[in-house]
């Protein structure tokens, strides 16, 4: 900007306020419960500051954000755009990379690798989604076809119960072709509609849409995980906790009790236990591991379900948000004038 104006000091704090109270209400809704006042607070309460912080950026001399920037529809569709993109890329690395180390049995660095299809397909088609959009005046298609995709791609992760590492990859490439169409539109759609001494707000909108997405989703994919493993992982953790505190088997209650709480904590921490274990005990660790990916396996499935389903209801949403053309048609010869020679610099 070349004339800052004074900082907003109100209004960051609330942004961070209100960004604070619905993710804590997400991360603490499987421990709490989500019909608990504090979780139920907390995510009143961040929902409330939103319009609190909307009301103070509408009225204050010196916003942080020009709200009205969302007035424009094409600002508007690439920011959910972004916002869903990231909400589903980081959905996908948080539960799958747990799958590929702690059901296929890959170790770090081989499941990075295995992720390759969604890095590479994105980035290939983040090159067509942008030219797609511009050369036949498509962004409403683009991004809501490519938001579509994506959540398609998550949704079939979800449908369809696999354990060949091949299906997966397919799954990963629907999702990466559609992160891909929708990803340079999307950034090109907010920073061709913000005026040019807000450029730097533009860029700031589209980096929080991504945090913001990125957070949510593991928020939620993690809060799903969680409430689904610890409903499903008690008899297994009871059994284990017997066993292993039987003083004929050489165990003790603090032995038990230790390895029921590892169980109970996390498929990663089940399978911890089952490792521990010494040979003798090898059908006590295969109970406990097939206990715990079972545990695991269904609700990471009604994960990709709803977060697919998320996408899918996003898109749409996008499709009749967004206009037809990057920059909206001018109305007057002056803004025709200005407008052609933005587009051609």
């Amino acid at each position: 900007d070349s004339d800052p104006d004074r900082f907003d000091w109100l209004g960051s704090v609330t942004s961070v306020a209100e960004i604070f109270l619905i993710v804590f209400a997400l991360l603490e809704a499987p421990h709490y419960g989500w019909t608990s006042p504090l979780v139920l607070g907390f995510l009143i309460g961040g929902i409330a500051l939103v319009g609190v912080f909307w009301v103070i950026e509408m009225r204050i001399r010196y916003p942080l954000l020009d709200v009205a920037l969302f007035g424009n529809r094409a600002f508007s569709a690439g920011s959910l755009s972004v916002m869903l993109q990231f909400f589903a890329s980081f959905d996908v690395f948080f539960l799958v990379l747990q799958q590929l180390q702690l059901i296929f049995g890959y170790t770090a660095l081989a499941s990075a690798v295995a992720l390759f299809p969604l890095i590479i397909g994105v980035g290939i088609f983040s090159l067509i989604g942008n030219w797609l959009a511009v050369r036949y005046h498509s962004l409403r298609f683009v991004l809501a076809a490519g938001v579509l995709l994506a959540g398609l791609g998550i949704v079939l992760m979800g449908a369809i119960h696999y354990t060949e590492y091949w299906m997966l990859a397919v799954f990963l490439s629907v999702s990466a072709v559609g992160i891909g169409l929708a990803s340079a539109p999307s950034t090109t759609a907010i920073m061709q509609n913000t005026p040019l001494d807000d450029q730097g707000v533009g860029s700031a909108v589209n980096d929080t849409a991504r945090e913001l997405g990125a957070a949510i989703g593991i928020a939620l994919a993690g809060s799903i995980l969680a409430a689904g493993y610890s409903s499903r992982i008690g008899a297994t953790a009871d059994a284990a906790q017997a066993a292993l505190s039987n003083p004929a088997l050489g165990g003790s209650p603090e032995r038990g009790a230790q390895a029921a709480d590892g169980i109970r904590n996390s498929l990663a921490g089940a399978t911890h236990v089952a490792g521990q274990l010494p040979p003798q005990a090898s059908n006590l660790a295969q109970q406990i591991t097939d206990g715990a990916q079972a545990a695991f396996t269904q609700p990471m499935h009604t994960s990709f379900l709803i977060l697919g389903a998320v996408l899918v209801v996003g898109s749409a949403l996008i499709a009749w948000l967004a206009p037809r053309r990057m920059v909206p048609l001018p109305t007057t010869p002056a803004t025709a004038t200005a407008t052609a020679t933005a587009t051609a610099t």
